[in-house]
Protein backbone atom coordinates (compact mmCIF):
# COMPACT_ATOMS: atom_id res chain seq x y z
CA UNK A 1 0.00 0.00 0.00
CA UNK A 2 2.98 2.43 0.03
CA UNK A 3 3.57 1.95 -3.54
CA UNK A 4 3.55 4.64 -5.80
CA UNK A 5 1.04 2.51 -8.12
CA UNK A 6 -1.19 1.94 -5.48
CA UNK A 7 -3.48 4.53 -6.48
CA UNK A 8 -3.30 3.06 -10.21
CA UNK A 9 -4.81 5.52 -13.37
CA UNK A 10 -8.36 6.07 -13.96
CA UNK A 11 -9.03 5.00 -16.99
CA UNK A 12 -11.90 7.03 -17.46
CA UNK A 13 -10.71 10.46 -16.61
CA UNK A 14 -7.04 9.78 -18.18
CA UNK A 15 -8.43 8.46 -21.60
CA UNK A 16 -12.40 10.53 -21.45
CA UNK A 17 -12.07 13.93 -20.25
CA UNK A 18 -8.11 14.30 -20.10
CA UNK A 19 -7.28 13.10 -23.80
CA UNK A 20 -10.09 12.64 -25.72
CA UNK A 21 -11.66 16.07 -24.65
CA UNK A 22 -8.37 17.59 -24.68
CA UNK A 23 -8.10 16.43 -28.84
CA UNK A 24 -11.55 17.31 -29.34
CA UNK A 25 -10.85 21.05 -27.91
CA UNK A 26 -7.65 21.48 -29.48
CA UNK A 27 -9.85 20.79 -32.92
CA UNK A 28 -11.28 24.24 -32.45
CA UNK A 29 -7.86 26.41 -32.17
CA UNK A 30 -7.60 26.57 -27.78
CA UNK A 31 -3.50 25.72 -28.08
CA UNK A 32 -2.98 28.17 -31.36
CA UNK A 33 -0.26 30.46 -29.73
CA UNK A 34 -1.38 33.05 -32.45
CA UNK A 35 -4.97 32.97 -32.38
CA UNK A 36 -6.59 35.08 -29.34
CA UNK A 37 -10.01 33.65 -27.28
CA UNK A 38 -11.99 35.94 -29.38
CA UNK A 39 -10.46 34.74 -32.65
CA UNK A 40 -11.36 31.56 -32.31
CA UNK A 41 -15.50 33.24 -32.19
CA UNK A 42 -15.07 32.25 -35.85
CA UNK A 43 -17.18 29.67 -37.60
CA UNK A 44 -17.25 27.08 -39.27
CA UNK A 45 -14.64 26.47 -42.24
CA UNK A 46 -13.18 30.30 -41.76
CA UNK A 47 -11.68 29.36 -38.40
CA UNK A 48 -9.88 26.09 -39.81
CA UNK A 49 -8.82 28.32 -42.50
CA UNK A 50 -7.37 30.97 -40.11
CA UNK A 51 -5.70 27.84 -38.03
CA UNK A 52 -3.96 25.92 -41.20
CA UNK A 53 -2.53 29.92 -42.84
CA UNK A 54 -1.10 29.86 -38.62
CA UNK A 55 0.27 26.35 -39.40
CA UNK A 56 -1.70 24.79 -36.24
CA UNK A 57 -1.43 20.98 -36.24
CA UNK A 58 -4.89 20.48 -35.68
CA UNK A 59 -5.91 22.53 -38.13
CA UNK A 60 -9.27 20.58 -40.17
CA UNK A 61 -9.87 20.52 -44.06
CA UNK A 62 -13.06 20.83 -43.18
CA UNK A 63 -15.58 22.90 -40.24
CA UNK A 64 -16.46 21.26 -37.08
CA UNK A 65 -20.04 20.97 -38.18
CA UNK A 66 -18.85 18.90 -41.16
CA UNK A 67 -17.23 16.57 -38.89
CA UNK A 68 -20.30 16.27 -36.77
CA UNK A 69 -22.74 15.84 -39.81
CA UNK A 70 -20.13 13.11 -41.34
CA UNK A 71 -21.13 11.23 -37.75
CA UNK A 72 -24.95 11.70 -37.90
CA UNK A 73 -24.58 10.51 -41.94
CA UNK A 74 -22.63 7.33 -40.90
CA UNK A 75 -24.98 6.26 -38.08
CA UNK A 76 -26.96 3.85 -39.92
CA UNK A 77 -23.89 1.49 -40.79
CA UNK A 78 -22.89 1.19 -37.75
CA UNK A 79 -22.97 -2.36 -36.31
CA UNK A 80 -25.76 -3.33 -34.24
CA UNK A 81 -23.33 -5.34 -31.39
CA UNK A 82 -21.60 -1.74 -31.09
CA UNK A 83 -22.53 -0.86 -27.82
CA UNK A 84 -20.74 2.54 -27.40
CA UNK A 85 -21.69 6.17 -28.43
CA UNK A 86 -21.92 7.18 -32.39
CA UNK A 87 -23.73 10.71 -31.90
CA UNK A 88 -21.88 13.95 -32.63
CA UNK A 89 -20.77 16.04 -29.75
CA UNK A 90 -23.51 18.75 -30.42
CA UNK A 91 -26.03 16.18 -30.22
CA UNK A 92 -25.37 15.87 -26.44
CA UNK A 93 -26.16 19.02 -25.71
CA UNK A 94 -23.63 19.70 -22.78
CA UNK A 95 -23.91 16.40 -21.33
CA UNK A 96 -21.22 14.79 -22.76
CA UNK A 97 -20.11 11.44 -20.19
CA UNK A 98 -16.71 10.16 -19.75
CA UNK A 99 -17.58 7.47 -21.93
CA UNK A 100 -18.80 9.57 -24.72
CA UNK A 101 -14.90 11.25 -25.04
CA UNK A 102 -13.78 7.61 -24.84
CA UNK A 103 -15.82 6.98 -27.55
CA UNK A 104 -14.94 9.77 -29.88
CA UNK A 105 -10.98 9.13 -29.22
CA UNK A 106 -11.23 5.49 -29.49
CA UNK A 107 -13.62 5.27 -32.57
CA UNK A 108 -14.91 8.54 -34.34
CA UNK A 109 -11.62 10.08 -34.54
CA UNK A 110 -9.44 6.74 -36.79
CA UNK A 111 -12.62 6.60 -39.00
CA UNK A 112 -13.95 10.18 -39.60
CA UNK A 113 -11.34 13.00 -38.09
CA UNK A 114 -7.96 11.72 -38.97
CA UNK A 115 -8.02 11.68 -42.90
CA UNK A 116 -9.09 15.63 -42.46
CA UNK A 117 -6.63 16.65 -40.57
CA UNK A 118 -4.20 19.53 -42.43
CA UNK A 119 -0.75 18.29 -42.30
CA UNK A 120 0.68 14.68 -42.46
CA UNK A 121 2.76 15.00 -39.56
CA UNK A 122 -0.90 15.19 -37.06
CA UNK A 123 -2.13 12.30 -38.83
CA UNK A 124 0.80 10.10 -37.44
CA UNK A 125 0.51 11.67 -33.99
CA UNK A 126 -2.82 11.41 -32.80
CA UNK A 127 -3.09 7.34 -34.43
CA UNK A 128 -0.29 7.38 -31.92
CA UNK A 129 -2.12 8.34 -29.01
CA UNK A 130 -5.20 6.62 -30.21
CA UNK A 131 -3.51 3.48 -30.22
CA UNK A 132 -2.04 4.08 -26.61
CA UNK A 133 -5.66 4.44 -25.68
CA UNK A 134 -6.85 1.55 -27.69
CA UNK A 135 -4.29 -0.90 -25.50
CA UNK A 136 -5.64 0.84 -22.27
CA UNK A 137 -9.15 -0.32 -22.85
CA UNK A 138 -7.76 -4.17 -23.52
CA UNK A 139 -8.67 -6.64 -20.73
CA UNK A 140 -5.49 -8.63 -21.82
CA UNK A 141 -2.44 -7.24 -22.60
CA UNK A 142 1.33 -8.18 -23.06
CA UNK A 143 4.53 -7.05 -22.48
CA UNK A 144 4.85 -6.42 -26.67
CA UNK A 145 1.60 -4.27 -25.69
CA UNK A 146 3.04 -2.35 -23.06
CA UNK A 147 6.18 -1.38 -25.09
CA UNK A 148 3.71 -0.52 -28.33
CA UNK A 149 2.04 1.93 -26.07
CA UNK A 150 5.26 3.52 -24.86
CA UNK A 151 6.44 4.13 -27.61
CA UNK A 152 3.14 5.67 -28.95
CA UNK A 153 3.33 7.93 -26.01
CA UNK A 154 6.70 8.83 -26.68
CA UNK A 155 6.04 9.44 -30.37
CA UNK A 156 3.01 11.79 -29.35
CA UNK A 157 4.56 13.27 -26.54
CA UNK A 158 7.56 14.42 -29.41
CA UNK A 159 5.26 15.50 -31.61
CA UNK A 160 3.83 18.38 -29.02
CA UNK A 161 7.21 19.16 -28.17
CA UNK A 162 8.46 19.82 -31.60
CA UNK A 163 5.29 22.07 -32.13
CA UNK A 164 6.01 23.82 -29.37
CA UNK A 165 9.58 24.64 -30.10
CA UNK A 166 8.87 26.26 -33.60
CA UNK A 167 5.68 28.08 -31.87
CA UNK A 168 2.97 26.42 -33.67
CA UNK A 169 1.07 24.82 -30.24
CA UNK A 170 1.00 26.15 -26.91
CA UNK A 171 2.76 25.20 -23.81
CA UNK A 172 -0.49 24.74 -21.90
CA UNK A 173 -0.94 22.03 -24.22
CA UNK A 174 0.60 20.23 -21.46
CA UNK A 175 -1.64 19.58 -18.61
CA UNK A 176 -1.37 17.06 -15.92
CA UNK A 177 -3.02 13.90 -17.76
CA UNK A 178 -0.49 14.28 -20.12
CA UNK A 179 2.09 13.63 -17.64
CA UNK A 180 -0.12 11.16 -16.37
CA UNK A 181 -0.01 9.55 -19.63
CA UNK A 182 4.31 9.06 -18.83
CA UNK A 183 3.65 6.91 -16.09
CA UNK A 184 1.39 4.77 -18.43
CA UNK A 185 3.64 1.47 -19.14
CA UNK A 186 4.99 1.81 -15.15
CA UNK A 187 1.46 1.46 -13.91
CA UNK A 188 0.41 -1.46 -16.36
CA UNK A 189 3.46 -3.40 -15.47
CA UNK A 190 2.41 -2.77 -11.25
CA UNK A 191 -1.13 -3.09 -11.60
CA UNK A 192 -2.13 -4.82 -14.91
CA UNK A 193 -4.91 -3.73 -17.09
CA UNK A 194 -6.23 0.04 -16.67
CA UNK A 195 -9.79 -1.50 -17.02
CA UNK A 196 -9.23 -4.50 -14.19
CA UNK A 197 -9.69 -1.19 -11.60
CA UNK A 198 -11.70 1.10 -13.75
CA UNK A 199 -14.18 3.18 -11.61
CA UNK A 200 -16.41 2.96 -14.62
CA UNK A 201 -19.08 0.10 -12.79
CA UNK A 202 -18.59 2.58 -9.73
CA UNK A 203 -19.56 5.49 -11.11
CA UNK A 204 -22.73 3.65 -13.83
CA UNK A 205 -24.32 2.36 -9.89
CA UNK A 206 -24.19 5.86 -8.70
CA UNK A 207 -26.17 7.28 -12.04
CA UNK A 208 -28.93 4.84 -11.44
CA UNK A 209 -29.07 5.48 -7.73
CA UNK A 210 -28.73 9.12 -7.66
CA UNK A 211 -32.16 9.08 -10.32
CA UNK A 212 -34.03 7.27 -8.00
CA UNK A 213 -33.71 9.09 -5.50
CA UNK A 214 -36.73 11.54 -5.26
CA UNK A 215 -36.51 12.86 -1.46
CA UNK A 216 -35.00 15.86 -0.33
CA UNK A 217 -35.94 16.03 3.27
CA UNK A 218 -34.54 12.34 3.91
CA UNK A 219 -32.40 11.57 1.29
CA UNK A 220 -30.40 8.89 3.41
CA UNK A 221 -33.27 7.01 3.93
CA UNK A 222 -34.74 7.00 0.51
CA UNK A 223 -31.28 5.23 -0.28
CA UNK A 224 -31.67 2.71 2.34
CA UNK A 225 -34.91 1.82 1.46
CA UNK A 226 -33.79 1.65 -2.43
CA UNK A 227 -30.88 -0.79 -1.45
CA UNK A 228 -33.20 -2.41 0.81
CA UNK A 229 -35.77 -2.99 -2.45
CA UNK A 230 -32.81 -4.16 -4.79
CA UNK A 231 -31.62 -6.23 -2.24
CA UNK A 232 -34.81 -8.27 -1.92
CA UNK A 233 -35.50 -7.90 -5.86
CA UNK A 234 -31.82 -9.52 -6.87
CA UNK A 235 -33.00 -11.95 -4.00
CA UNK A 236 -35.90 -13.30 -5.62
CA UNK A 237 -34.54 -13.74 -9.15
CA UNK A 238 -31.94 -15.82 -7.74
CA UNK A 239 -34.26 -18.59 -6.80
CA UNK A 240 -35.41 -18.78 -10.21
CA UNK A 241 -34.65 -21.76 -11.69
CA UNK A 242 -33.04 -21.37 -14.64
CA UNK A 243 -34.33 -22.92 -17.93
CA UNK A 244 -32.36 -24.86 -20.85
CA UNK A 245 -34.30 -24.86 -24.00
CA UNK A 246 -33.01 -26.29 -27.45
CA UNK A 247 -31.76 -23.75 -30.01
CA UNK A 248 -33.89 -23.52 -32.83
CA UNK A 249 -31.75 -22.34 -36.15
CA UNK A 250 -35.11 -20.47 -37.23
CA UNK A 251 -35.03 -18.10 -34.73
CA UNK A 252 -31.50 -17.61 -34.00
CA UNK A 253 -30.31 -15.89 -37.15
CA UNK A 254 -27.04 -14.89 -36.15
CA UNK A 255 -25.39 -18.22 -35.46
CA UNK A 256 -26.22 -18.56 -39.45
CA UNK A 257 -23.60 -16.27 -40.35
CA UNK A 258 -19.84 -17.63 -40.71
CA UNK A 259 -17.54 -17.37 -37.91
CA UNK A 260 -14.97 -16.18 -40.16
CA UNK A 261 -14.41 -12.56 -39.62
CA UNK A 262 -14.04 -11.29 -42.41
CA UNK A 263 -17.16 -12.87 -43.59
CA UNK A 264 -21.00 -11.80 -43.61
CA UNK A 265 -21.72 -10.01 -40.95
CA UNK A 266 -25.79 -9.24 -39.69
CA UNK A 267 -25.64 -5.79 -37.95
CA UNK A 268 -29.48 -5.23 -37.11
CA UNK A 269 -30.68 -6.14 -34.42
CA UNK A 270 -33.22 -9.25 -34.36
CA UNK A 271 -37.12 -8.62 -34.79
CA UNK A 272 -39.54 -11.75 -34.05
CA UNK A 273 -42.49 -12.28 -35.99
CA UNK A 274 -44.85 -15.14 -37.22
CA UNK A 275 -43.81 -16.12 -41.16
CA UNK A 276 -47.81 -15.08 -41.53
CA UNK A 277 -46.72 -11.21 -40.19
CA UNK A 278 -43.64 -11.61 -42.29
CA UNK A 279 -44.68 -12.78 -45.52
CA UNK A 280 -47.68 -9.34 -44.76
CA UNK A 281 -44.91 -7.00 -43.96
CA UNK A 282 -43.21 -8.32 -47.26
CA UNK A 283 -46.35 -7.72 -49.81
CA UNK A 284 -46.36 -11.82 -50.86
CA UNK A 285 -48.76 -15.14 -50.14
CA UNK A 286 -47.28 -16.71 -47.10
CA UNK A 287 -47.20 -20.28 -48.84
CA UNK A 288 -44.55 -18.20 -51.20
CA UNK A 289 -42.59 -17.05 -48.37
CA UNK A 290 -42.47 -20.50 -47.40
CA UNK A 291 -41.48 -22.38 -50.77
CA UNK A 292 -38.52 -19.88 -51.02
CA UNK A 293 -37.22 -20.54 -47.23
CA UNK A 294 -37.53 -24.30 -47.96
CA UNK A 295 -34.51 -24.77 -49.61
CA UNK A 296 -32.51 -22.59 -47.50
CA UNK A 297 -33.87 -24.39 -44.63
CA UNK A 298 -33.08 -27.70 -45.41
CA UNK A 299 -29.63 -27.21 -45.04
CA UNK A 300 -30.28 -27.21 -41.50
CA UNK A 301 -32.56 -30.06 -41.47
CA UNK A 302 -35.67 -28.22 -41.32
CA UNK A 303 -37.72 -29.24 -43.95
CA UNK A 304 -41.76 -28.35 -42.57
CA UNK A 305 -42.92 -24.68 -42.03
CA UNK A 306 -46.18 -23.55 -40.32
CA UNK A 307 -47.99 -20.03 -40.81
CA UNK A 308 -47.46 -19.65 -37.00
CA UNK A 309 -43.91 -20.64 -36.75
CA UNK A 310 -41.71 -17.52 -35.45
CA UNK A 311 -38.58 -16.69 -37.05
CA UNK A 312 -35.94 -14.15 -36.47
CA UNK A 313 -35.71 -11.75 -38.72
CA UNK A 314 -32.31 -8.79 -39.63
CA UNK A 315 -32.84 -6.13 -41.68
CA UNK A 316 -29.25 -5.06 -42.54
CA UNK A 317 -26.36 -7.18 -43.74
CA UNK A 318 -22.13 -6.33 -44.47
CA UNK A 319 -20.88 -8.52 -46.74
CA UNK A 320 -17.77 -7.77 -49.33
CA UNK A 321 -17.33 -4.27 -47.48
CA UNK A 322 -20.87 -3.12 -48.57
CA UNK A 323 -24.03 -2.59 -46.05
CA UNK A 324 -27.21 -4.06 -47.82
CA UNK A 325 -30.41 -3.39 -46.61
CA UNK A 326 -34.16 -5.09 -46.79
CA UNK A 327 -36.88 -2.61 -48.80
CA UNK A 328 -39.19 -3.30 -45.91
CA UNK A 329 -39.57 -4.74 -42.74
CA UNK A 330 -41.25 -5.73 -39.65
CA UNK A 331 -39.77 -3.58 -37.57
CA UNK A 332 -41.39 -0.02 -38.42
CA UNK A 333 -38.05 1.82 -37.67
CA UNK A 334 -36.41 0.29 -40.82
CA UNK A 335 -39.96 0.10 -43.28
Amino acid sequence: MTSTAFFGLDEMHLLGHGTGQQLYVALGGKFCPTINDSGRNAHGIHLQDRLKHHRYPFALDVSLEDINIAICASRANIPANFTGMWRSLKELNGKRKTVDWIDFLLFVVPTIVINHFVFDRTKAAVMKIVTACRIAQQWRITAANIQEAEEAIGHWHASLHCEIKEKRLKPTVFVINQHMLVHFDYMMWEMGPLQAYSCRPIKRTIGVYSVAIKSRKKPGKNMENLLLRKAEINHCLGCQPVICVTNDRRTSNFEVASNDVAGPQLWSRPTGSSLAELAAAIGIECQDLIRSLVPFWAREGIVSFEENDEVVCANKMWKDLVVYRVRSSVDNRHG
